[in-house]
């Protein structure tokens, strides 16, 4: 059995709702399929997950402090910038490592 990916597929970008932060921040949504945003959704589903209440749209990802410290500080926090331009930072918790951060245009894209 053979699984392909058709990269350069354009996306549909009217359903992505940016707010003024996204606005000021200047948030960018690929609107082609590569395979670094192939690599982040992977990431995503294995590792993150959307948080949504009113006026306040995160993204979490997590893994652990000792074995992916280097990986979501060196490797992630920088795709995110390079496919969103937006600056994340990892953080430690207990035994964890985690990049949280907040847009309302990133999370609908993801969604929609």
């Amino acid at each position: 059995m053979e699984f392909s990916i058709e990269f350069n597929m354009k996306f549909d970008l009217s359903r992505v709702e940016f707010t003024k932060l996204d606005i000021r921040r200047k948030i960018k949504i690929p609107s082609y399929l590569d395979e670094n945003l192939a690599h982040y959704l992977g990431i995503h589903i294995g590792d993150g997950h959307l948080y949504k209440k009113p006026g306040d749209y995160r993204m979490f990802y997590d893994g652990h402090y000792i074995n992916e410290y280097s990986w979501y500080n060196d490797y992630l926090s920088k795709l995110i910038l390079n496919l969103f331009n937006r600056k994340v930072n990892a953080r430690k918790g207990h035994n964890t490592i985690q990049i949280a951060f907040s847009s309302k245009a990133i999370h609908s894209f993801i969604l929609k």
